[in-house]
């Protein structure tokens, strides 16, 4: 028999019926040498319904920029997964694309399995084990395997995960008694402007957080007005990672910049930050902190002082 070795393990399950091995990136031996997604696939029992699988590929904030629902992959055409055999490894191909034209230097493979229409969430089945380095998505029904950058014209290799980094100015911040601020990375120097402030903020659960919450940073004046502010979804290193992503205990380290205004006057600037419920805005309140006069009660915490010349 055929056997199949990814590039990648992956260990994932659906609904205790499908068991994803692993996958990898190649480039297809035709004239076009075009990027193709390969993904190995276990059924563990036998199957009497025909899945559709369903790999897409997602840019920094989320967007799906490239799937399977014009380009069905052909293995389970001809072999659907009604007719696998347990404990054989399938593998399946999307087809080649030409990922120049709709992707920048950087995307990430994301995976799930559903009944029908993947837009019906309802439709998708559930996963029900998956590899502690992976995180899960809406409402546990796909997972990021993994992001490949750009490394020629139609060449990628996967960006190898990291050990966390340290932070340089260590923080104990609580919000709603659930999100811990472990510290946070913010320039020596003065800041032009005109020029991004980057920031990076380093975060942690202590328990499942089941909605999607988003972060604000704001750069406020000596009046207490606000001159440069950021909203945004968390991000990783890889990418998008949503608040009910969160693994408890798991570090996330999310790198963010603010654009100044060109014409901001030199001066000190207070660098805040917060979380709030994207639906109302309402804030999180800060329940705890190690900064002075920043105890519970509030809903933003001053982490920095900013100078901008």
């Amino acid at each position: 028999p055929i056997t199949f070795v990814p590039d990648q393990t992956a260990e994932v399950t659906f609904d205790d019926k499908l068991h994803l091995v692993g996958y990898d990136l190649t480039l297809e031996a035709h004239q076009l040498a075009l990027p193709v997604i390969r993904l190995y696939w276990e059924a563990l029992e036998p199957l009497d319904e025909d899945y559709h699988l369903w790999p897409f590929l997602i840019d920094r904030d989320g967007h799906i920029i490239d799937d399977t629902s014009q380009k069905p992959m052909v293995t389970t055409i001809w072999y659907p997964t009604s007719e696998w055999s347990p404990e054989e490894i399938i593998m399946t191909k999307t087809l080649p694309t030409d990922l120049d034209l709709t992707i920048g230097d950087e995307f990430t493979l994301a995976v799930g399995i559903t009944r029908g229409d993947w837009q019906d969430p309802a439709q998708r089945l559930p996963i029900t084990d998956a590899g502690d380095d992976l995180y899960r998505y809406e409402n546990n029904t796909w997972v990021r395997l993994g992001t490949f950058q750009r490394t020629g014209r139609k060449t990628y290799e996967l960006i190898e995960p990291e050990p966390a980094p340290q932070p340089e100015q260590r923080h104990q911040a609580e919000f709603w008694n659930l999100i811990t601020l472990k510290g946070i990375d913010l320039p020596t120097g003065p800041v032009r402007p005109g020029r991004h402030l980057a920031f990076t903020l380093y975060w942690e659960s202590s328990a499942p957080i089941t909605v999607d919450l988003h972060t604000f940073a704001q750069l406020i004046d000596a009046q207490g007005q606000t001159v440069a502010q950021l909203d945004w979804s968390p991000q990783d290193r890889l990418g998008y990672l949503p608040t009910s992503t969160w693994q408890p205990e798991r570090l996330v380290v999310d790198q963010q910049a603010i654009d100044l205004p060109a014409n901001l006057p030199d001066g000190q600037y207070r660098l805040i930050i917060g979380w709030y419920y994207p639906v109302t805005g309402e804030r999180l309140p800060l329940t705890t902190s190690d900064t002075p006069g920043e105890g519970a009660g509030g809903d933003a915490l001053q982490v920095g002082v900013i100078t901008v010349r």
